[in-house]
């Protein structure tokens, strides 16, 4: 898998085992949809798997990415994926404690600095690279609880990319969670994929923009709406 365009176009980036990737063709023609808009927003990798979403929108000029997987291999996956694109740096091996069941924090953000909680024994850990252009997080956990933390530091992202495993119907709930959390900033934009058979999902917040299928893949467009009145 390769990063479409950008700062890191053409860059190879490693897959996680037994991860269903977002087809180049297909990740290319979202952010093509997308265009400008991406340049300068914060972003929101929910789901992420190889982190490749993310990648992309860092490549296209987003000043900064949070992935959130609650895999620990995959998450070890993004972590190398960003070390090899200069997005964070590597650290000496060593022995770490076993991992721990609660939300893992890498990177900076939230008031944690550096490596919050460790992968496993011998592991290699990762911190934000000194000459990194953009802010990148990647938290271990579920969505649900990762939803949480971010409600509870008031954050909000004005471009969130979810790429949900399709048969878990995970999609609505993620939406609901998010933009009741106050996850999506005004004007901000979702973008989902999913199973070109489903509905788009009616999300109180949320409008939906525009629906675009590439075979067996449905790519979903919502925009936050403003709040009207005092």
């Amino acid at each position: 898998m390769r990063v479409t365009s950008g700062t890191f176009r053409g860059r190879l980036l490693r897959m996680p085992h037994g991860i269903r990737p977002t087809q180049d063709r297909v990740r290319k023609s979202l952010f093509d949809v997308l265009g400008k808009d991406v340049a300068d927003r914060r972003v929101l990798d929910l789901f992420a798997g190889s982190g490749a979403l993310g990648v992309e929108a860092l490549s296209r000029g987003a000043v900064s990415a949070l992935f959130v997987d609650e895999d620990a291999g995959v998450v070890r996956t993004i972590l190398a994926n960003l070390a090899d694109l200069g997005l964070m740096e590597k650290q000496a091996k060593g022995p770490h404690p076993p991992p721990s069941p609660s939300l893992s924090v890498y990177g900076e953000g939230g008031g944690i600095k550096g490596l919050s909680s460790r992968l496993g024994e011998g592991e290699v850990a990762l911190h934000p690279s000194p000459s990194t252009f953009a802010r990148v997080e990647v938290w271990r956990a579920d969505y649900r609880r990762a939803v949480r933390r971010i409600k509870g530091e008031g954050r909000a992202f004005d471009l969130v990319l979810l790429d949900p495993p399709y048969r878990e119907g995970l999609l609505p709930e993620a939406l609901w969670a998010l933009t009741g959390a106050g996850g999506v900033a005004p004007s901000g934009l979702v973008v989902a994929e999913a199973e070109a058979r489903l509905l788009a999902p009616e999300v109180n917040g949320l409008t939906l923009i525009d629906e675009r299928t590439y075979g067996g893949t449905k790519l979903m467009f919502w925009v936050k709406r403003e709040t009207v009145g005092a």
